[in-house]
């Protein structure tokens, strides 16, 4: 499957050869920019306070990595690449390779928060809360990989199949040092380097399309 990571300029450069070798950062739900995120709704009276306590435990111990079902998205341009001038990463992902320990979903999107459910395990609410967001969030159109228990919060998930740099990608690499250096890195990976590209903005729909550059 194809996924897409939107990545600021700043980030794209300080982490290039590691996206290069198709790795991706797993971070805490906490670092993420919805304050509403990962929470759910209990009544005190009626929930056991020590299954609460555990499901709080076990979201402790997912780290938690974000993609898009599409490169397409002009407000994730606008909003995760700082002003279209980063860029969106293209991964191929094959879901029976990954280890056991990664779950890859889809965000549910939803009008409320989550309620605890007595019936259900500890661990399938603790997974339904970490890739659950409130509607507010659905254009977005979120997958989420999901690591348990990771020893290292940098893994390789797949395949980097393109790169897509932003359109205002130039004015963070005026003197394009930056292009060179991964047009250099990208060559030199031989046969499996990713694709590059250059996004591509309607100024009348405000939609976002990509040119290929020649190589």
């Amino acid at each position: 499957m194809k996924l897409y990571k939107y990545l600021s300029d700043e980030t794209f450069a300080k982490y290039l050869d590691s996206y290069l070798r198709g790795e991706v950062y797993f971070s805490s739900w906490r670092d993420f920019n919805d304050p509403m995120e990962g929470y759910f709704t209990y009544v005190s009276r009626q929930n056991p306070k020590e299954d609460i306590r555990e499901i709080i435990e076990q979201k402790s111990r997912y780290r938690v990595c974000c993609f898009c079902k599409s490169y397409k998205k002009f407000l994730q341009w606008s909003y995760y690449t700082n002003g279209h001038r980063g860029v969106c990463l293209e991964y191929n992902i094959n879901k029976t390779n990954l280890p056991t320990y990664i779950i890859i979903k889809s965000v549910n999107y939803t009008k409320t928060l989550p309620s605890f459910n007595s019936a259900a395990s500890i661990e399938d609410q603790t997974k339904t809360f970490l890739l659950t967001k409130l509607k507010v969030w659905k254009p977005e159109n979120e997958v989420r990989i999901l690591g348990h228990n990771i020893l290292d919060n940098t893994i390789q998930i797949g395949k980097l199949t393109g790169i897509i740099f932003g359109a205002n990608f130039d004015i963070s690499d005026h003197n394009g040092e930056q292009r060179k250096q991964v047009r250099q890195n990208v060559l030199a990976s031989g046969s499996n380097y990713p694709k590059l590209y250059n996004a591509v903005i309607d100024r009348i729909t405000a939609t976002i399309s990509r040119r290929i550059i020649d190589q």
